[in-house]
């Protein structure tokens, strides 16, 4: 059981060494990919922004209370019904 375990840790190994060598064909045909840095977006991937770039933030109203009140009703009527289903 030992062997298969050496040639598991030999494949990774030479698997690395072919992912750096692919890394560094990227990073000789696109030079300027490392000048930049990577924001997470949520959804994949994230998008690449220039060095010193920013992420746009949305921006939002803020709530008024009845608008808060009016959200906090309906979670609590959300969860209650959740908490019914799972004890059913």
């Amino acid at each position: 059981m030992a062997s298969v375990k050496v040639w598991a840790q030999l494949g990774a190994a030479q698997r690395a060494e072919e992912i750096r060598a692919e890394l560094e064909a990227i990073r000789k045909a696109f030079p300027d990919i490392a000048s930049r840095r990577r924001v997470d977006s949520g959804g994949g991937g994230g998008l690449l922004l220039p060095e010193g770039g920013k992420k746009k933030r949305r921006k939002r109203k803020p709530m008024t209370a009845a608008q808060k009140r009016a959200v906090g009703v309906w979670m609590k009527a959300y969860w209650a019904k959740r908490r019914r289903e799972k004890e059913a």
